[in-house]
């Protein structure tokens, strides 16, 4: 019987810690309390994009600092107790921009940005982008309760041990993409070109692992589910 893996087992294979990590908190869809617990477990700073500090009530870890211009957050936190303000009024970039070079300015060499998708679809577009844009600086990871994203650059290969159900996508960040030999998988996707626009990998399977991914040409985004399949399926009442 397949039994579910605790919550976050799937998303620590995927993005393994390796360096100084920072969580940063945008003002998207809730992550889920579960989840942001998690992620702040093994991070060494949490900062808050703008008014991302006040769209939750209640926060498992005081942020280290609300970064941002500060236009929706300035006068509301007047607690003694309420983290610091980090004013960039640059107008060039994004509060999550901003939190995640100000992370990079502090050492960190991986961010987990959470809260950077859902509501509205411009922010998450950008916020995706953004794990290509600063791809020569720092790994970055979107996640959220449902599932972990993460770039494959070219020429990298993983190999993850993850379930078997285990769902994951595929989709080119920089385009073409050439996949190499990729193995466990229930449908093979082994010398894939993907484009924009053409062909991807939505809702593929792990099989037979470990999960096996080679990227020759381009980058990719894989977005692994943080259940299994075949879990899931049993879950919805006949």
């Amino acid at each position: 019987m397949n039994v579910p893996p605790p919550f976050g087992r799937i998303a620590d294979i995927v993005f393994a810690k390796t360096g100084p990590r920072a969580v940063i908190l945008g003002g998207g869809e809730n992550p889920g309390e579960e989840c942001l617990a998690h992620w702040l477990e093994l991070t060494e700073f949490f900062f808050a994009a703008d008014w991302a500090a006040l769209t939750y009530e209640r926060l498992p870890r005081r942020p280290d600092a609300v970064i941002g211009d500060l236009d929706t957050m300035m006068g509301k936190l007047i607690g003694k107790n309420d983290p610091p303000f980090l004013h960039i009024e640059d107008q060039q970039t994004t509060d999550m921009e901003k939190c995640l070079l100000h992370a990079h300015d502090l050492g960190c060499t991986e961010a987990v940005l959470l809260g950077a998708t859902g509501k509205r679809l411009d922010h998450t577009l950008y916020n995706l982008s953004l794990v290509e844009g600063f791809a020569d600086r720092m790994r970055v990871c979107i996640a959220n309760q449902h599932c972990t994203t993460v770039r494959i650059a070219a020429g990298e290969k993983v190999n993850w041990d993850l379930p078997v159900g285990t769902t994951f996508s595929l989709a080119p960040l920089a385009t073409p993409a050439l996949l190499g030999e990729t193995t466990g998988a229930r449908w093979p996707l082994s010398d894939e070109v993907l484009t924009y626009g053409g062909d991807l990998s939505i809702s593929n399977e792990v099989a037979t692992p470990p999960l096996s991914i080679e990227v020759h040409e381009g980058s990719v985004l894989a977005s692994v589910g943080n259940e299994m399949f075949g879990v899931m399926m049993r879950r919805i009442p006949e």
